[in-house]
């Protein structure tokens, strides 16, 4: 540093300190001493950092280059300093976070981006297990859909409840706005339970909440179990829907907190086939006791739910809470050791902090609170960038019924329409089922080679070709034989189709489209026009297979190609691609408002490899620094500074890299997340 610069600073470091009470100059210097503290443990874990192969070599120069920068933190003016330090908390001055010797987010999200799914899988085995076992909760909701749908059609079952008095002999039938109630009950009671979670899990945590859901389930089975008349049992059905709506989100919602972004696509996708088991699971009990005239064919498939809740209350009482909700409590030693129990000790993967992982979550929750009011209401969720992140959200998951899956929910009537007999429409359902599940097998492959946005928008396009396919056959003179098994083939090939894109992928992209702080809120809203979309195929679907109804037959299935040509239009223009991404990208992507054919491509400061133009400058209120109103999570200040190559930008003119939570001190400058880039007058690197 040169002689007269060196001057200038004692001078100025003087008059600085003269104007400042003992006190005053204590605490900044206690302050001073923790930032240079932290700087000095990122150096010490930097050169810990192993460096077996050529990316982890580049991982470690590019984090040694950062905290590097920090070296320059004593060259800061101190007149600066004082104010500088007043934002070091992310929760503000009063109510500081505890210091640390970590080295920030900005080394948590290159670590996490640079994962390979092996280290991923062996990392935090502990994180995904416990994500697939949770989610198996949905596997108790299409387990029990499928049995309410399937009772009206038993004959034990609608003689004891329509005309308990009657032989074996006569054949009752329970009134249709009775049929509809069973049926549009559980809707009912899903909704609620998804409008309860909402608030429940911010209050209490997801532990606590699906702990209570399961014991919820397990005293409402109680009703419908033993319900003697169709009032009662159309309210334990409702009551039942209340669990069934807090399962359909918290399990997904959990999953995508606790696992990094390489593993994130598969465990959410997961609950797609949870569903399907407990839906195969359904049928094939029903399957069995379908020759059963006594009222076990009901009683034994709806005892059999206590079986499930029991080990699923024993796994979430031993799971661990989800860090992202800790923080938003500010419990930040719980959610350190939460995160340190998630990931594996021996297998810890290249240049995994604890400390940094949990500085990086800190810090996109502060970016979630700059952007939306510091609010985690329902309202919130449709307020700034909220309201287009809830907007994709209820229309990305209402899609699914929207998509033409009416047909295949209605399968086994559908069949029977189109010239199977019972036992063949039957057995093809079973066969739904498997394919399925195979098809859920074949997204997994997908989802590590194709973005979201390509999979869901291929998988449209499939289902709309198949579902013209299908009107085209019914419209084509044939044997009826002949095109009952072509249509139902085709419904194979749409369950496949589905199963493999738009069904599991719908569960990855809301898991990541909504923020952090409003996750369950806003995938609860979604799960309800999903739901609504559902009553609304409830209604017309009968209408149009119904031969003394609108008797469309096969041909709704031009209708629901329709449909589907819709949805394809709707993903192409506002659904974005975001493979790969980490929550903060992705908070920043929706903030600075990127089209959603550009996500895919635009480059976030912090992972930036080519130039970009320089950013425009504010006015210091101390004394002139220029500090410039800049995206997260990188700020770069300084007059004519350019964002430089990634991974760490170096400002022009000597500007310190400072780990999180400082702030840029100025008035007219956003709160902003680390790293930051604090500017200085007329520095020199």
């Amino acid at each position: 540093m040169p002689a007269a610069d060196s001057k200038a600073s004692s001078d100025t470091a003087s008059m600085v300190m003269r104007t400042m009470t003992s006190s005053e100059a204590e605490s900044n210097n206690e302050k001073h001493t923790t930032l240079l503290n932290r700087q000095d443990g990122a150096k010490r874990r930097i050169r810990d950092l192993p460096t077996s192969n050529e990316t982890e070599a580049k991982l470690q120069k590019a984090i040694y280059q950062q905290a590097s920068n920090f070296l320059h933190l004593h060259m800061l003016p101190l007149k600066s300093l004082p104010k500088m330090l007043k934002h070091a908390s992310p929760h503000g001055s009063g109510n500081p976070r505890p210091a640390r010797n970590g080295g920030g987010g900005a080394v948590a999200a290159i670590v996490e981006k640079s994962m390979t799914l092996r280290e991923c899988i062996l990392g935090f085995r502990k994180a995904i297990a416990m994500s697939l076992i949770l989610s198996l909760a949905c596997a108790i909701v299409g387990y029990g859909l499928v049995l309410l749908a399937s009772f009206v059609t038993l004959p034990s079952f609608r003689r004891n409840y329509a005309c308990p008095d009657a032989s074996l002999e006569n054949v009752c039938q329970i009134p249709a706005s009775w049929q509809s109630g069973v049926i549009l009950g559980p809707m009912a009671g899903q909704i609620i339970g998804l409008l309860l979670s909402g608030w429940v899990v911010e209050k209490f945590g997801y532990k606590k909440t699906i702990l209570a859901a399961l014991s919820l389930l397990s005293g409402f089975t109680f009703v419908t179990f033993f319900a003697r008349t169709l009032p009662i049992f159309l309210i334990g059905s409702l009551l039942c829907g209340i669990p069934w709506g807090i399962f359909q989100t918290i399990t997904t919602n959990y999953a995508s907190d606790i696992c990094p972004t390489a593993i994130r696509g598969y465990v959410t996708a997961w609950t797609n086939v949870c569903w399907i088991i407990g839906q195969l699971g359904a049928s094939i009990v029903l399957q069995v006791l379908v020759n059963n005239q006594t009222e076990l064919s009901y009683k034994l498939p709806l005892g059999l739910q206590w079986a499930f809740p029991l080990p699923l209350f024993v796994f979430a009482f031993i799971a661990q809470e989800s860090p992202w909700w800790l923080i938003r409590h500010n419990k930040m030693e719980e959610a350190r050791v939460a995160l340190s129990k998630l990931v594996s000790k021996k297998y810890t993967p290249a240049g995994y902090s604890v400390d940094d992982h949990l500085d990086l979550l800190i810090e996109t929750n502060q970016n979630n609170i700059n952007n939306s009011d510091n609010g985690v209401g329902y309202i919130d969720c449709f307020r700034r960038a909220n309201l287009r992140r809830t907007e994709i959200t209820v229309v990305f998951w209402t899609i699914q019924n929207a998509c033409g899956t009416a047909l295949m929910q209605w399968s086994a009537y559908f069949m029977v329409e189109a010239g199977l007999t019972q036992k063949q429409a039957f057995t093809m359902q079973i066969m739904q089922y498997v394919v399925g599940f195979v098809g859920f097998c074949g997204s997994w492959v997908f989802i590590a080679y194709f973005g979201r946005k390509t999979i869901e928008l291929t998988g449209l396009v499939f289902l709309c070709l198949v579902l013209c396919s299908v009107g085209t056959v019914d419209s084509v003179a044939m044997p009826i034989k002949t095109a009952g098994w072509i249509k139902s083939g085709l419904l194979l090939v749409f369950t496949f189709v589905y199963g493999s894109s738009v069904g599991p992928i719908t569960y990855t992209a809301v898991s990541e489209i909504s923020s952090t702080r409003l996750r369950s809120k806003t995938m609860n809203i979604g799960c309800m026009g999903y739901l609504s979309f559902g009553v609304f195929n409830s209604v017309i679907t009968p209408f149009q297979l119904n031969t003394t109804a609108w008797n469309w037959g096969a041909k709704a299935a031009w209708f629901w190609g329709a449909s589907c040509s819709l949805c394809i239009i709707y993903v192409y223009f506002r659904v974005p691609e975001l493979k790969g991404r980490t929550f903060g990208e992705i908070d920043w992507l929706f903030a600075n408002g990127i089209s959603a054919r550009k996500f895919a491509t635009t480059v976030v400061p912090l992972y930036e490899t080519s130039e970009a133009e320089p950013v425009q400058q504010s006015q210091d209120s101390l004394g002139g620094d220029s500090v410039p109103h800049l995206p997260n999570p990188v700020q770069v200040a300084q007059a004519s500074v350019s964002h430089l190559p990634n991974p760490v930008r170096a400002a022009q003119a000597s500007v310190p890299h400072l780990p999180n939570p400082v702030r840029v001190a100025d008035n007219s400058a956003p709160h902003l997340l680390s790293p930051v880039w604090t500017s200085r007058s007329n520095a020199e690197v």
